[in-house]
């Protein structure tokens, strides 16, 4: 379980990205603060502005995705956290149907028109019956 929770390696990505932003966006206030204080080329200016800006932009995205990856990946150690902990309740075989494991346990079930059943688990798991 821990290495589908883990965000150990996410938050090391982010905080590397957080950081080469911050370089990013000093680089271009520098870079803006120069050109209000000396005369250049504007064309070769704005290519080289417009080429940190969509580096900085690409770092942004970056950075999202691995926000979505790690609320993912959070989700899913709740999932199994309560799944693990219905699953600690059970002294015993289940000797007939628990209402209360099947909502723990089950996120769904597909019922296809030859009669199979795909059994969809909150842990991720997916049974073809």
């Amino acid at each position: 379980m821990f290495e589908l929770t883990d965000c150990t390696e996410i938050d090391e990505k982010q905080q590397a990205i957080l950081q080469e932003m911050e370089v990013v966006s000093e680089l271009t206030r520098k870079y803006i603060m120069e050109n209000s204080q000396t005369a250049q080329n504007q064309d070769e200016y704005n290519m080289h502005y417009n080429a940190l800006v969509e580096r900085y932009e690409k770092l942004q995205k970056k950075s999202l995705l691995l926000q979505k990856q790690k609320e993912e990946r959070l989700a899913k150690r709740d999932l199994i956290g309560g799944f693990i902990l219905e699953l600690s309740r059970c002294r015993e075989l289940f000797t007939e149907f628990d209402e209360q494991f099947w909502i723990a346990a089950v996120d769904k079930v597909t019922v296809f028109q030859n009669g199979r059943l795909l059994f969809a688990f909150k842990n991720g798991t997916e049974i073809k019956i």
